[in-house]
C-alpha cells in the first residue's frame, strides 16, 4: 500500500499565509462594520464547515 494514500477530504489550506489572510479579512470587516466577531463567522469566512474543522487543524503542527 502506498504511504502517500490518504482517506478523507483535502485541507482547505494549504499555508498558514492563507488561513491567516482570510482571518485577519474577516476581523476587519467586523471592526469596520462595527459587529462583533464570532467563532462561527470567523468558520464561516474561512470556509470551514464546523468547529471541528478550525480544531483538526490545531492539530497540524504548522498550523499551531
Amino acid at each position: 500500500m502506498n504511504n502517500k494514500s490518504r482517506i478523507g477530504r483535502p485541507r482547505v489550506f494549504k499555508t498558514v499565509s492563507k488561513m491567516n489572510r482570510l482571518a485577519e479579512d474577516y476581523f476587519e470587516n467586523c471592526k469596520s462594520t462595527g459587529e462583533h466577531p464570532t467563532l462561527t463567522g470567523l468558520i464561516l469566512s474561512l470556509g470551514l464547515s464546523s468547529r471541528q474543522s478550525l480544531n483538526r487543524y490545531e492539530k497540524i503542527k504548522e498550523f499551531r
